[in-house]
């Protein structure tokens, strides 16, 4: 049977709308043993133009799209930031009656989720870092890399929980952050304080571009092979909810032979 999926997404940028686009191409293909039940975004249409591409795109394949303005709900809504969260999930959740998905899968989701939504569905995030690194937006993330010189990059996807970027991680992908270009970029800014590297350059700095490129062209494949484990049984529902129970170690799962091996046939 065919793993159930809610997809969400603010669908942000291109980035967001490749994912979804490679992810349901898969799909249709008959490579990933899948289906998109909804889509859901907190943007309506006439919020960006970007994200009306994204919603073009999801209605071309005639998935359901759910959208629910969040910045006009927060704007109308009084109390603290937690509160609005709140009432906020509380409305997408009554949106969401008729479906009932095995997993949500947020790609590009740019709000925090609430207790009440991620206890009330098992809820996967792509993360942009690999386990135990650093917290935020994937722009967050990159310049936090940067700042910190890892030797490795990467990202997760892990169970939503309370804990932001912090739920236990079920999959991931890693790279070498010290090799090749990657290596010839670093050594351009070798001895420039962060700052000055923000304030000169912004995301048209080499190192943050290339650092991009790398990791967000492995993340529909962890997607995919993360949709095929879970559609396999390889990594089961019940451990899920074990993990959404539990403060073990998750011992996720390292898809970075599955990863480089893709990308090597597809350069082909």
């Amino acid at each position: 049977m065919a793993l159930s999926i809610g997809w969400f997404s603010t669908g942000k940028g291109p980035g967001s709308r490749g994912l979804f686009d490679s992810i349901q191409g898969q799909i249709a293909q008959g490579i990933l043993e899948a289906k998109i039940e909804f889509v859901f975004s907190n943007r309506e249409r006439g919020e960006s133009p970007l994200t009306d591409q994204f919603f073009d795109s999801i209605q071309n394949h005639n998935i359901p799209l759910i959208t629910q303005s969040s910045a006009r709900l927060f704007r109308s809504v009084t109390g603290s930031s937690s509160q609005k969260r709140l009432e906020y999930d509380k409305l997408v959740m009554d949106r969401l009656v008729q479906f009932r998905p095995q997993i949500c899968l947020l790609a590009g989701y740019m709000l925090i989720v609430g207790e009440a939504m991620s206890d009330h569905y098992t809820m996967l995030n792509l993360h942009p870092s690999i386990p135990g690194g650093p917290s935020g937006t994937w722009q967050q993330v990159l310049w936090e890399t940067i700042r910190t010189k890892p030797d490795k990059a990467g990202a997760m996807i892990h169970l939503v929980t309370k804990d932001l970027d912090k739920g236990p991680p079920i999959s991931y992908f890693s790279f070498a952050t010290k090799q090749g270009v990657l290596r010839d970029h670093w050594d351009e800014i070798q001895n420039i304080p962060i700052d000055k590297l923000k304030s000169a350059h912004g995301e048209s700095l080499p190192i943050f571009q290339r650092l991009r490129h790398e990791e967000y062209r492995r993340e529909s494949l962890l997607i995919s092979e993360t949709i095929k484990a879970l559609a396999a049984g390889e990594i089961s529902f019940n451990h899920l909810q074990h993990l959404k129970n539990s403060t073990h170690n998750s011992n996720p799962i390292c898809l970075n032979k599955t990863i480089e091996t893709a990308i090597r046939l597809a350069s082909h």
